[in-house]
């Protein structure tokens, strides 16, 4: 099944990071560099942010989306946030799931997966994920992006043909019927 990587394109909501614009917190946190990096400033801080939509004009139903994000520990101790990841009618797929980073390391990932949706374009397009620092710790992002897996449609080509445009064709078991 392909899949879709949607990284974060707004500021929805924040309290007291470094940087503190908006461009620089979604660049930061969408560029694939380690380097680039947002901060709380402040104990206990709320960051949300909206992404990127979906490109592909295939899409049937969407099965799993998998949420990655790049952290690490500011100073001693760790690092200890929330994610929350709300779907465009509000509903949660991913909810208040908790992280405690001890790594110092740069290139710390940490995952939450959703899967065993059936969710269609519009549920996704508008996503917003909610990071909330906890426990009065610092944490430091780096990166974070979305992988949408999901079903292609069929297509059909000119003169109401079936197009395969790559990949091949496999029948299991039954029959094809045009």
């Amino acid at each position: 099944m392909p899949v879709q990587t949607l990284t974060p394109n707004a500021l929805l909501d924040s309290g007291n990071w470094e940087p503190s614009s908006e461009a620089d917190i979604t660049s930061n946190l969408s560029d694939g560099d380690t380097g680039t990096t947002v901060i709380n400033t402040s104990a206990d801080q709320n960051l949300v942010l909206g992404f990127s939509n979906l490109t592909s004009d295939d899409i049937s139903s969407i099965s799993q989306i998998v949420l990655t994000i790049g952290v690490y520990q500011s100073g001693k101790g760790q690092a200890d946030f929330t994610a929350t990841l709300e779907l465009s009618d509000g509903t949660d797929v991913i909810s208040a799931t908790s992280f405690e980073v001890t790594g110092a390391s740069a290139s710390n990932e940490v995952t939450a997966t959703a899967s065993s949706l059936s969710l269609s374009e519009d549920n996704v397009n508008g996503i917003k994920l909610t990071l909330t620092t906890a426990n009065e710790t610092q944490a430091i992002f780096t990166d974070i992006k979305l992988d949408v897996t999901y079903s292609k449609t069929s297509t059909t080509g000119p003169g109401g043909k079936v197009q395969i445009i790559y990949g091949k064709v496999e029948i299991q078991n039954g029959k094809v019927e045009l």
